[in-house]
C-alpha cells in the first residue's frame, strides 16, 4: 500500500471544508473491564465499550462559513453529526448514522490562540456519540 500525504487530509461539515487546517487526527479507544480472578497468572479482561474523539487545529478565518458553525456549536453545545475526517480525497471517518440514527459529535473544546508576531489560531476537540465509521 502506498504512504498517504497529510497534507490531502481534510475536514468537512456537510459538503463544505473547514478551512485553513494544519492538523488533524482521530482517536478510536477500547474500554476494558478486569475479570481477572485468584489464582490466575495472568490478566484477563472483557472489552466494554468503544468511545471515539478527534481534534483539529488550523489558522482562525471566521468568514469561513465551517468555522463559523464550529464556532457556534461550541459556544451553544450544540452536536454535528454531519462532519467527515478525510485522510485523503475519498476514505473518511464519519460518525456512523446508518447504524445509530443519533451519532455525532459535540465539541468538548475550542480553543482561539493569539500571539504579537503570528497568526491567529484555533484547535477544536470533538468526542463522538455512538460508532464512528471508516469509508
Amino acid at each position: 500500500m502506498a504512504a498517504k500525504l497529510g497534507k490531502n487530509a481534510r475536514v468537512k461539515i456537510g459538503s463544505t471544508d473547514v478551512a485553513r487546517l494544519t492538523s488533524m487526527s482521530i482517536s478510536i479507544n477500547n474500554g476494558n473491564a478486569d475479570i481477572t480472578e485468584f489464582g490466575d497468572s495472568w490478566d484477563s479482561h472483557k472489552v466494554t465499550i468503544n468511545n471515539w474523539s478527534g481534534s483539529f487545529d488550523g489558522y482562525f478565518d471566521l468568514s469561513d462559513t465551517s468555522q463559523n458553525t464550529l464556532h457556534s456549536k461550541a459556544l451553544s453545545g450544540g452536536t454535528i453529526a454531519n462532519v467527515r475526517f478525510y485522510e485523503d480525497a475519498t476514505n473518511y471517518f464519519a460518525p456512523d448514522t446508518a447504524t445509530d440514527a443519533d451519532a455525532m459529535v459535540s465539541i468538548e473544546s475550542y480553543t482561539w490562540n493569539a500571539d504579537y508576531s503570528g497568526i491567529v489560531t484555533f484547535s477544536i476537540g470533538v468526542k463522538g456519540s455512538g460508532p464512528i465509521a471508516r469509508k
